[in-house]
């Protein structure tokens, strides 16, 4: 897979994590969801977009422009990044 990350001008390959069953990308970072629930994620963390809420158990995945959301396994969201809508 071939990724951008902040300051770069030309693709780069990327090892994707292993285990991961989901992945999502949106502006300039990226999030794997692992097969145990924990979420990976690398880029540009200007807005704190990689700053994974601690633990396990996540069941999907979204990507914003600078922010990213996942769903726990009791259907809780979950958001971090930049929070200018509130």
């Amino acid at each position: 897979m071939a990724l951008l990350t902040a300051g770069e001008t030309t693709a780069t390959a990327r090892e994707l994590p292993i285990g991961s069953r989901t992945i999502t990308t949106r502006g300039n970072s990226v999030c794997g969801l692992r097969l145990d629930g924990s979420m990976l994620c690398w880029g540009d963390d200007t807005h704190g977009q990689l700053s994974v809420p601690p633990g396990a158990g996540f069941t999907a995945v979204a990507g914003g422009v600078d922010f990213n959301c996942a769903l726990g396994s009791v259907g809780t969201p979950s958001c971090w990044g930049i929070d200018i809508e509130g």
